[in-house]
């Protein structure tokens, strides 16, 4: 095995344990929520109607950054935003897209995480805005968020979900799980007044 196929296969392997991470912790459902990494000039992503929590290495499909099918089935029907996020900022090297139930709340409220409400979400998210409204999979909706990613490491979506991204897959996934533990500290604020 040579050493991009073992970088594959290492991607791969990421990739299918942060989809079961997500799924057990609840943070997508059913076959909603989508999972990309990217490995050299291209991604694997998730395909689309896959479950993450039944993920397996054929549930996942390489992309070029054209979007272009290098192998695999059909991708999620997000690949546009996970590619728009891979074209403008090179270091990110994964994006993680959840409906966690807090944060969805907020998305469908329009409303951002306040993240100044918690020390480590001001530190590791900065600033958890809400994207306008656009159908799910569209190009706008890519173009609408990726406004949100310069200078932020997540996104709501409005009435949607929940976009993090990082230098790693790990990175990614703590950042979803910071931004829906914010979310919910926000709701419980609210709820008491703040």
């Amino acid at each position: 095995m040579d050493k991009s196929e073992r970088s594959e296969n290492l991607v791969k392997s990421e990739l299918l344990r942060a989809c079961k991470l997500l799924y057990r912790q609840k943070l997508v459902y059913a076959t909603a929520g989508n999972v990309s990494h990217r490995c050299g000039d291209s991604i694997f992503i998730t395909a689309t109607g896959t479950s993450l929590g039944y993920v397996t290495p054929d549930s996942l499909v390489r992309l070029d950054m054209d979007g272009n099918v290098l192998e695999g089935g059909r991708p999620s029907s997000e690949y546009r935003m996970h590619l728009a996020i891979y074209n403008k900022f090179p270091k990110i090297k994964a994006v993680v897209h959840t409906h966690p139930t807090a944060a969805t709340t907020l998305a469908c409220l329009q409303t951002p995480i306040k993240t100044t409400l918690l020390a480590e979400a001001e530190l590791f998210l900065g600033e958890v805005a809400c994207a306008p409204y656009a159908d799910p999979g569209t190009a706008e909706l890519a173009e609408k968020m990726i406004y949100y990613v310069h200078g932020s490491n997540a996104c709501l979506l409005e009435s949607h979900g929940l976009v993090t991204w990082g230098a790693t897959m790990k990175e990614a996934l703590y950042r979803t799980e910071l931004a829906e533990f914010t979310a919910k500290i926000n709701i419980n604020a609210k709820s008491l007044g703040y």
